[in-house]
């Protein structure tokens, strides 16, 4: 998914820049199609897992430091999404060597999301899941800020969403590494949860957004996501508070 990422946001991009976007949607159509076809001849049957009461997949969440720990998600997903989802905005009128400098940024975003999905797993091992939190979390919340400043300007601004890519795709790795320390009977459960908030926030992120540019200029956007980092770095310290064992 990471590759997919690297490769699909920029090249979408180009396809919906140079041929429109509806050959952008009519490319997704025929890689879906393709999915499909592969998935057909190659998936295996697997046999339906036994059933669980809805109070079984909730019960971990009545724990609050699972709770908090889900708020971490919620809040980088959010902050993050919330200027993400509007970065052709934010980038329309840079532009580089006279071309929009959008798909070679997105590229670069791409590129740090690959690195940082490959390292989190490391430095969750080396360092412990708060470590690499607490360092995502934080390098994250002031590339976003950084870019309110570097939005016109074609290189930083690449070398911003390099760094953004990168922290961005690291603290999920210790988060779900984290949940199932904490939740060992219903880990698998608490990591679904895990991704329902990871979308939330995503969904919360572009509705957040395009409220916000509704009465202030795209670029403005890293301000605001800034400010929702600082909430989830502020969170996650609450969630560490006292070092736990489940912690490291």
């Amino acid at each position: 998914m990471t590759v997919a990422t690297a490769l699909g946001v920029p090249f979408g991009t180009w396809i919906g820049q140079t041929l429109g976007w509806r050959t952008t949607f009519a490319v997704v159509v025929a890689l879906g199609l393709l999915t499909l076809l592969g998935l057909a001849l190659l998936l295996p049957q697997l046999e339906a897992p036994g059933a669980h009461r809805l109070s079984e997949r909730l019960s971990a969440i009545t724990k609050p430091q699972v709770l908090t720990t889900l708020s971490i998600t919620f809040l980088a997903a959010l902050s993050e999404h919330t200027a993400y989802s509007y970065i052709s905005a934010i980038l329309a009128e840079t532009r580089f060597a006279e071309l929009p400098v959008l798909p070679l940024a997105l590229a670069f975003f791409g590129v740090g999301a690959v690195i940082g999905n490959f390292t989190a797993g490391y430095g969750t091992d080396r360092f412990g899941n708060r470590a690499v939190i607490l360092f995502s979390v934080a390098i994250q919340s002031l590339a976003l800020l950084a870019l309110a400043f570097v939005h016109d300007k074609p290189l930083p601004a690449c070398f911003v969403l390099l760094v953004w890519g990168i922290a961005g795709w690291m603290y999920l790795v210790p988060i779900q590494h984290r949940l199932l320390n904490l939740s060992k009977t219903y880990g698998a459960f608490t990591v679904s949860l895990n991704s329902s908030v990871l979308y939330l926030g995503i969904g919360g992120g572009g509705a957040l957004g395009g409220a916000f540019i509704t009465y202030f200029p795209p670029d403005q956007l890293g301000y605001l996501s800034f400010a929702i980092g600082l909430l989830a770095l502020a969170n996650a310290l609450l969630a560490f508070r006292g070092g736990s064992e489940t912690s490291q």
